[in-house]
């Protein structure tokens, strides 16, 4: 009966080992998941941030336009934003901004003619 025993503990053992290996391994991919996508956040905001601004924040005749804005609720609201030739549809509440599109137009918007 002893020999069943001691095989029950070395089975254990190995599945435990086991366990323990596949843990480490996953936890070690994830840790370089993480440090990729940083890196590669760092060079998208170095390459001219999310917004894709030029490096100073104004467009290439030096304007930012808002467009249209519109209230979504007591502290949040909706902006469409011209820059140069990209337009954004931003969404801004006290503790956050977030771009929901980004889209670029063959041509830079003109001053209407009054």
């Amino acid at each position: 009966m002893s020999g069943w025993g001691a095989h029950a503990d070395v089975s254990d053992a190995t599945v435990l080992t086991g366990m323990l290996l596949r843990v480490a391994a996953g936890f070690l991919l994830s840790i370089f998941v993480a440090f990729v996508a940083l890196l590669l956040l760092r060079r998208k905001l170095r390459s001219g941030g999310l917004l894709s601004l030029p490096a100073n924040g104004a467009s290439d005749d030096g304007r930012i336009n808002i467009l249209e804005s519109r209230r979504l609720g007591q502290q949040s609201e909706i902006f469409r934003v011209r820059s140069g030739r990209r337009e954004y549809l931003i969404a801004a509440s006290p503790g956050a901004l977030l771009l929901l599109r980004e889209s670029e137009h063959a041509t830079a918007p003109e001053d209407p003619e009054p």
